[in-house]
């Protein structure tokens, strides 16, 4: 900084620097009128008595007043002191000829300072900040837990890695002091704060406990001091030098630009989540919310969270800490709608994993990386539009956000951590676990890369030092496994029922097949089944949402790994660590054939570090270049390539989520290829539209998605609206008023060739000029009318007005797949088959019109061979349609082969379809005439469990125990048999 005119005025005879006394240490002080008359009996006391010789600087705004203090004056006048005006810190501290610095205050102790000084300055590194380190003190019980309290707090919330703040024995190079007291520091602790903001060198010297002496920090110093020293770090020097020289990548401008886009994201999101849609998920845990509140306020006597009975039974195996939670301010806070709250709520958890991902591109590459995170990550739509009402897969994703960067704090000051960076490590884990008990991966990560720091320090340093240092390692790890234990647990029913094993009963649970989900979704343009999908289905998906600004980041990363020795010198290693988090459950799930479906959004959490890496490929070309104009392009570009996302994002908001990038044409070159709104977010905009036509009249609304997204919003505008979910093969059958229609369920030939959006569509809700969701105004009931007739066995009327329907609307593959069926019952296959092929015509994967056709061929025309293909082909189109494979059984077994037979009955079984206790009585009979017999027993048995009433069952299985030899047993079955009406 610019050399300020001398303002020094002397109150003594001689004030040349040269004739001061100095013995290597300057004290410095902050005086004010207040404080003078206390300084000058405390501190000029102390040091006036004091045998050690040294210098006091004292800086104050008023030197007049300081003036008049007698012991002041007359140190003074023994050359030790001298008062300068505050605005002259930094050339007075270095016309001294002292090489440290102590900053003094009334409390300083400065006859034990000296003396510690003295005793310690020999071994003193220069450059260096040293800090005294308390050694053993005699303290009763209560002064320890008051001092254990002061210093959790203080490292809670200073951005320091000391042990004790109980005391000032801190002595500072004059260098170093004088610049950072220039920019405005005055006390020790803030002077600590700024040489830990610039990684300075912090140096540890022992206490004894005669040199410790009082303590001289209060709470409100520590408390003061946090928020004035990040004001001061990231905003008041930024502006006082926004170009000021710094390590690469670390000017102070970048300090100040990652405290802005922050806090426009911590205004912008939960004010824009307000806009956004209830999802499909989202009503079932929010019940499931208020189930776990009636634990707690119970202390555990309700149980209905943890009922084996309950539809949601599969999320006590969840953490549901956010259902809790939002179930709490809803109950008692009420500060909004109950789904608004939810929503503000997952705003606030995407903050997080926005603000740790910045932070830890920050860790690795500096200020400027951890900028282009935050851009990347906020400008990511598809992230974005989750962080807004996705109440699972983003607090996982913060979660683990927070504990990937408390994790690389960790491993980078290893082995002494400062013990808030294991806690807070420890808490991001206990927030992903009380997502999704997959947050343990962290338990495994915390353990690899801990033990992999020791082994390389066993490599470097040698056994000895390694070995003597071994606890540290391993208290480390427990600290933070111990402590995302009991967070994982805190606000988790079936975690605290047993503590020990329910996280293991619960790991299981979410790695088998038991809560396992049939779903077909389109991918490149084909309704697959989501068990069938290729293995590079999570990896495209991540390259096609995301911006091409972090993909370009991202080979960037990777070009360039030669380079990151050299250019992130003492954080090349946390990239490493960075691309394991980000690749190893990608790659993990593919080895174990992990069940996908919605996209990636069950792997979101893999996102932050993406952005982490993406912005440190961005720094290491950036940092290729030497000249700033060039550096300056780059970062130039890579905001350029961020436009794109930001204009999309503002045009087709709040429908984030379905953002599709260039690589597939955006998303309206991803329609008709890839799923759209499988979240439901728009069916808010469809049912708004449709209230506000309707504000007052009696209508009911069919929605092919679960009907709460829509009643939710429709019913406050006109609350006598009523809502009802149709089947995907069956939204025509209702008789209804209206109808939302999401793509979800429809094939990419629907899409294409104008069956959606369908006849009589009167609203579009519409992002990048496609069609998301729909509203259909019923214009005529022929369809509803056939089904009626049809169910009443009227099988001439119902061909009627399927015909009609068929007529009126030739691309609904409905109209022809009831007439088909309707024809097949009036003992017309022929013409049954033509329609059957013409709704397979409008609906490739149609595999209800291919079952059917099935029924056509193998029971009206005797054609088994046809009937079997067209079974087959109706379970390749949907897995667990179990009526296919039960009919194929049927084939199998009228053609003798009782193995073929069995197989397809034991498939069906096995893809959880319905009918279970037929396909059991049909097994048991099968096996029975196989030979089979304990599998007979075991089907016919499962057959009784469902419907003890079945004569039948108790006749074969009375002939199994006869074979076995069982004749007690077949006497009782036989006897049954004859209760239910047998002979």
């Amino acid at each position: 900084m610019k050399k300020q005119k001398q303002s020094e005025q002397p109150v003594t005879k001689s004030n040349q620097q040269d004739s001061l006394v100095t013995n290597d240490l300057l004290l410095v002080a902050y005086v004010t009128a207040s404080t003078a008359e206390v300084i000058s009996k405390n501190l000029a006391g102390a040091l006036a008595r004091a045998r050690t010789e040294c210098e006091l600087l004292l800086i104050t705004e008023d030197i007049e007043a300081v003036k008049l203090q007698k012991e002041i004056g007359e140190l003074c006048e023994r050359q030790r002191c001298r008062v300068i005006s505050s605005n002259d810190t930094n050339s007075a501290i270095n016309q001294s000829k002292a090489s440290w610095v102590f900053m003094a205050n009334e409390k300083s102790g400065v006859a034990q300072v000296l003396a510690s000084f003295q005793s310690n300055k020999k071994q003193f590194q220069n450059g260096a900040v040293h800090y005294g380190k308390s050694g053993k003190t005699a303290l009763k019980i209560g002064a320890q837990l008051q001092k254990m309290a002061f210093n959790l707090t203080a490292q809670l919330v200073l951005p320091l890695p000391l042990k004790d703040y109980t005391h000032s024995y801190v002595f500072f190079p004059k260098s170093f002091a004088a610049r950072e007291i220039a920019k405005g520091a005055k006390s020790s602790m803030a002077l600590l704060c700024c040489a830990a903001y610039n990684e300075e060198s912090l140096v540890e010297y022992t206490l004894t406990s005669k040199e410790h002496g009082q303590c001289t920090t209060s709470w409100g110093t520590v408390l003061k001091t946090a928020i004035s020293a990040r004001i001061k770090w990231f905003v008041t020097d930024p502006l006082k030098g926004l170009f000021a020289d710094a390590k690469p990548g670390n000017a102070p401008i970048n300090r100040l630009a990652f405290v802005l886009v922050f806090l426009a994201a911590l205004i912008l999101l939960p004010k824009l989540s307000f806009d956004y849609g209830i999802t499909w998920d989202a009503k079932r845990h929010n019940i499931y919310g208020y189930e776990m509140l009636k634990y707690f306020e119970t202390d555990g006597k309700d149980k209905a969270a943890l009922s084996e009975t309950s539809s949601m039974n599969e999320f006590r195996y969840y953490g549901e800490h956010f259902n809790v939670i939002s179930a709490w301010l809803n109950t008692y806070i009420k500060p909004w709608g109950e789904f608004e709250t939810r929503h503000f709520l997952n705003a606030l958890y995407g903050l997080l994993a926005i603000l740790f991902a910045g932070l830890a591109a920050k860790e690795i590459a500096g200020w400027r990386a951890g900028v282009l995170a935050l851009l990347a990550i906020i400008l990511s739509p598809v992230f974005f539009g989750h962080s807004m009402n996705n109440p699972t897969d983003i607090p996982f994703a913060a979660g683990c956000a927070m504990a990937l960067y408390y994790l690389l704090k960790v491993l980078r000051n290893l082995p002494a951590p400062k013990f808030t960076y294991l806690i807070w490590c420890g808490v991001g884990i206990g927030i992903a676990i009380g997502a999704r008990i997959g947050g343990i991966v962290f338990y495994a990560y915390s353990a690899l890369f801990i033990g992999l720091s020791w082994l390389l320090l066993w490599r470097n340093e040698g056994w000895g030092k390694a070995s003597s240092q071994l606890f540290s390692y391993i208290l480390a790890g427990i600290t933070i496994i111990v402590t995302a234990h009991l967070v994982g647990i805190s606000l988790w029913p079936f975690g605290q029922e047993a503590p020990l094993s329910n996280w293991y009963v619960a790991l299981k649970k979410s790695t088998s097949s038991e809560f396992f989900t049939y779903n077909h979704e389109l991918y490149e343009g084909v309704r697959m089944y989501m068990a069938n999908v290729p293995w590079y289905y999570l990896p495209k998906f991540i390259a096609i949402n995301s911006p091409i600004m972090v993909l370009v980041g991202f080979i960037l990363l990777l070009a360039m790994s030669w380079s990151w020795k050299k250019t992130f010198q003492t954080s090349y290693a946390l990239i490493a660590v960075v691309l394991f988090v980000f690749v190893f459950p990608i790659a993990y799930a593919e080895v174990k054939s992990m069940y996908y479906y919605n996209g990636w959004r069950h792997y979101l959490f893999t996102y932050p570090p993406l952005i982490v890496l993406t912005a440190v490929g961005w720094e290491s070309a950036i940092r290729l270049f030497a000249n700033q104009w060039l550096q300056r392009t780059l970062v130039f570009v890579a905001i350029a390539l961020l436009s794109l996302p930001a204009i999309w994002m503002v045009r087709n908001h709040p429908n984030e989520v379905v953002y599709y990038n260039e690589l597939v044409g955006g998303t309206k070159g991803a329609y008709g290829n890839y799923e759209l709104d499988y979240y439901s977010n728009s069916c808010r905009e469809a049912a708004e539209w449709i209230a506000a036509q309707e504000p007052t009249r009696n209508i009911t609304v069919a929605i092919n998605n679960e009907p709460l997204t829509g009643a939710y919003y429709a019913q406050r505008i006109n609350p006598n609206i009523q809502f009802q979910w149709v089947r995907e093969y069956e939204e025509e059958k209702p008789y209804w008023d209206y109808a939302i229609f999401t793509t979800r369920t429809y094939s990419k030939t629907e899409l294409m060739n104008g069956s959606y959006p369908p006849k009589g569509t009167v609203y579009k809700v519409e992002v990048d000029g496609v069609p998301i969701a729909v509203v259909v105004k019923r214009e005529v009931n022929y369809m509803p009318d056939g089904y009626r007739t049809f169910e009443a066995n009227q099988f001439d009327s119902a061909i009627y007005y399927f015909t009609k329907a068929c007529e009126w609307n030739p691309k609904d593959e409905e109209a022809f797949r009831m007439k088909g069926m309707a024809l097949l019952s009036a003992q017309s296959p022929d013409s049954a088959i033509v329609s059957f092929k013409e709704a397979i015509k409008l609906y490739p994967e149609n595999y209800m019109a291919y079952s059917n056709m099935g029924l056509a061929y193998a029971n009206a025309k005797k054609d088994m061979d046809k009937g079997l293909e067209c079974f087959k082909k109706a379970n390749e189109l949907k897995y667990n349609f179990t009526d296919a494979y039960y009919y194929s059984a049927r084939i199998e077994f009228a053609k003798n082969n009782l193995q073929g037979g069995i197989k397809y009955l034991e498939q069906s079984l096995k893809r959880g379809g319905n009918g279970v206790a037929q396909i059991y009585y049909e097994l048991g009979t099968a096996y029975y005439n196989t030979g089979s017999y304990t599998k007979a027993e075991e089907n016919l048995r499962l057959n009784l469990t469902l419907n003890p009433n079945n004569a039948m069952a108790y006749r074969v299985l009375s002939e199994v125990f006869t074979k076995q030899g069982k004749t007690r047993e077949a006497e009782f079955c036989i006897q049954k048999y004859r209760e239910l009406g047998g002979n």
